[in-house]
């Protein structure tokens, strides 16, 4: 029987591709790409759209279908023999499957907003919710630190990217419409770092916009905004970032957070919120918007936590203050970042809370900056605050005018062997 064979991919030592039709010639092996033979167990008559092979520690192939009962997925360690979950999957068309940071991501050509699930294993599978999943997506790739997916529909909207697989974001700047139909990523390099790598997008529209790249650009000077001193050279972090830095802090895992006014750091192909990390001599973006480059201090917690501090909105309400306890660092949208109660908010009650430093002493969180109440106007505040771990509290008698009414704490120093906390910025009396 002749099948329209639709993806084929590599894993084991063996090739495996997969076609639509009606019965077990829908997949076929080969361990030379020269002679090719049928597996030896059956596969359901779905139709089948993309296969791919996960690593450690799936060790498998997995296979999705366009076309199907409640199973379209099936995985196989061998190519062999093949399995589908034993739990429902969302009954799109789903159109490509990829690999990457160890788990399997899918993307469907429908589908309102469960377009892309994603599973550890093949057999347990999520659906993952997002506002502009309504697009026809054609193709999902790992690029190296991120996924990558395009669509052959969408204003402005063709692509889309995720650290993790989860929390997505839009990419529009650079981008041109076409019905984007597949993507994968070139590795010009080191394999194991993402900033030399390109990415290369095809479209079916007849035009003279069928071929997309995200190409990484050095930046010219080598140093921008940020270097390392080692007590006798300094070094360059990688091309830098394109504004000014704000705060720096280093956690224990080796990896610098660096925040301020700038929204592309290195090679990163995608744009930013004002907060990156450099990890290992590779720069690393948190996209998403939600920072919006207002980020003015950090505070780095051992082992995992890190404080935010600046003057933007958290879900339209919690001014000036988040946190995560996940690493790597998830993109600036994601739920991953916890609000702190209601935040903050100036004596304006549209503007969010300045929050210029952060500072810890005995456990507790100490937040100083520009602000006169709490984001929900519910306590008041004298631009100084503790985190009891549920509510913002008055820290003594607040601080007073310094004749200007621009009273605000500027910066914040812990000792904690005398149980000091250090106040500066524009205030008289306290």
């Amino acid at each position: 029987m002749t099948l329209l064979w639709r993806s084929v991919a590599w894993g084991n030592g063996t090739f495996v591709a997969v076609a639509p039709g009606s019965d077990d010639s829908q997949v076929m092996l080969s361990n030379d790409g020269v002679t090719w033979r049928r597996p030896s167990g059956p596969v359901p008559s779905y139709g089948w759209s993309s296969v791919a092979w996960g690593g450690a520690p799936a060790n498998r192939f997995v296979a999705v279908a366009s076309s199907g009962d409640d199973t379209r997925v099936m995985f196989s360690t061998n190519g062999e023999s093949w399995t589908t979950p034993t739990t429902r999957v969302p009954k799109n068309n789903w159109q490509s499957v990829a690999w990457g940071r160890d788990k399997f991501v899918a993307v469907s050509s429908n589908g309102d907003d469960t377009q892309v699930m994603t599973s550890e294993n093949g057999s347990v599978w999520r659906s993952r919710a997002g506002s502009f999943y309504e697009n026809s997506w054609k193709a999902v790739t790992w690029a190296g630190d991120m996924f990558v997916a395009v669509s052959a529909s969408g204003t402005g909207k063709q692509v889309m990217y995720a650290r993790d697989g989860v929390t997505w974001s839009t990419r529009t700047s650079g981008t041109v419409p076409n019905q984007w139909q597949s993507v994968a990523r070139g590795d010009a390099g080191a394999a194991d770092n993402a900033e030399d790598d390109t990415i290369v997008a095809v479209g079916a529209s007849a035009d003279d916009s069928q071929v997309m790249t995200s190409v990484a650009t050095p930046s010219p000077g080598g140093l921008r905004c940020i270097s390392a001193w080692n007590g006798s050279t300094w070094s360059p972090l990688g091309a830098g970032v394109n504004g000014g830095t704000t705060s720096l802090r280093a956690l224990n895992d080796d990896t610098l957070v660096v925040a301020g006014l700038f929204s592309f750091v290195g090679n990163y192909p995608y744009e930013v919120s004002g907060l990156a990390t450099w990890a290992g001599g590779v720069w690393d973006g948190q996209g998403g918007g939600g920072f919006d480059q207002n980020i003015k201090s950090l505070l780095a917690v051992a082992p995992t936590t890190v404080y935010v501090g600046g003057d933007f909105w958290r879900g339209g309400c919690c001014g000036g203050i988040t946190y995560t306890t996940t690493q790597p660092l998830p993109p600036a949208n994601s739920p991953e970042w916890k609000t702190m109660s209601t935040g903050f908010r100036q004596p304006s009650s549209l503007t969010p809370g300045l929050v210029d430093a952060l500072a810890l002493l005995d456990d507790t969180v100490y937040a100083g900056g520009y602000f006169n109440a709490t984001g929900d106007g519910g306590a008041a505040l004298a631009n100084l605050a503790s985190w009891s771990g549920s509510s913002w509290n008055t820290v003594g008698p607040g601080l007073n005018s310094d004749g200007t009414g621009n009273t605000s704490v500027r910066a914040l120093a812990s000792d904690d062997a005398r149980g000091l906390l250090y106040v500066g910025g524009t205030f008289d009396d306290t």
